[in-house]
């Protein structure tokens, strides 16, 4: 049977303390035990001798006149009002005292406000830089250089041998030659091991005491047991898996293939006394020009932007220009009027 202890609680308006719980007047006062009343179980262990005679349910606060009432009692004993038109009891008024004095918690700022600030710092930066390069932005500059690169490959078509795992349709002279294309993990056989595991045997229970008050003046005892756990280690055996590489091979074919290759890239440069060009070339047979590439920057004092052909083509060396630029490159220009 579940064994009751009697509690013990303060009177307020006299002071008179370790009343006990199932008193419900002050000895000192005769003043009844109200809504700000707590229970409390004192030094001294006072356990009811009949405990099925004590009421498992709380009290019942009077809406009314504040006072603490049994459980069976159907009107308040202080003021007759019905228990039908009270809101709460012994408990639900502890709760709500408890969210009504609960402090307030201020968020607390996540690690060190120095490092985040700093890193803040250093993301918004690189951003910035990125994005300040992106954004067109207009100046005024005045040209003190220009200067153009052009390149391109010359391309020459002949036979030359080549190897893959697939064959070209214009291949010839094909040659096929069984090679290694991939490894693979074949099983090869098992090795028994040993290995120490830990197991968590129950070793027994641990037992412990807690009293519940009921709110009504008496405290509940309530034991408590949780197991507690050894550790073992044993000794298993087990089969560990070993592996082989196995090659995988295929045919590889070496073949001829005639095809338009880059033989040699011609470079001319020069600067705005000079009008782009690319380099004279005599082809020979079976020659061709490939790619070009054409490259125009203008100089301003140190820092050198790249431009289209038509706004290299306009500026003039010594001359101010009104210019839109955008990534390190000119994309509008206006002459400035002298």
């Amino acid at each position: 049977m579940t064994k009751i202890l009697e509690g013990c609680w303060d009177c307020e308006y006299c002071g008179t303390k370790l009343i006990r719980g199932g008193l419900r007047n002050c000895p000192g006062c005769g003043h009844p035990r109200d809504k700000n009343v707590k229970f409390y179980l004192g030094e001294a262990r006072h356990y009811v001798e009949h405990p099925e005679d004590i009421d498992p349910n709380p009290d019942w606060i009077c809406s009314f006149c504040d006072a603490l009432n049994p459980n069976d009692a159907a009107y308040c004993e202080g003021c007759g009002a019905s228990k039908e038109d009270s809101e709460r009891n012994y408990f639900e008024q502890r709760r709500l005292e408890e969210e009504q004095n609960k402090p307030k918690e201020e968020p607390r700022p996540q690690g060190s406000p120095i490092r985040f600030l700093l890193m803040l710092g250093i993301v918004a930066a690189i951003f910035f830089a990125f994005v300040s390069r992106a954004i067109p932005r207009t100046k005024t500059i005045t040209i003190t250089d220009k200067q153009w690169t052009r390149t391109e490959e010359i391309e020459v078509y002949k036979a030359v041998e080549e190897s893959s795992w697939s064959l070209p349709a214009e291949a010839y002279n094909v040659k096929t030659r069984s090679e290694v294309y991939a490894y693979e993990n074949v099983l090869s056989h098992y090795v028994t091991r040993y290995r120490t595991v830990a197991h968590q045997v129950l070793d027994g229970y641990d037992t412990y005491t807690t009293y519940e008050d009921m709110g009504n003046g008496y405290f509940r005892e309530v034991e408590h047991s949780t197991p507690r756990y050894r550790t073992e280690y044993v000794t298993e055996e087990y089969q560990e898996p070993v592996y082989i590489r196995m090659p995988i091979y295929r045919d590889k074919y070496y073949y001829t293939l005639e095809k338009w290759i880059v033989d040699r890239t011609l470079t001319t440069s020069g600067d705005g006394d000079e009008e782009p060009h690319f380099k004279k070339v005599k082809l020979g047979e079976g020659e061709r020009i490939g790619t070009q590439i054409e490259e125009y920057t203008i100089i301003v004092n140190r820092k050198t932007y790249s431009t289209s052909f038509d706004i290299w083509q306009e500026a003039e060396v010594g001359r101010k220009y009104k210019v839109t630029i955008s990534d390190y490159k000119i994309t509008k220009m206006e002459a400035v009027k002298k």
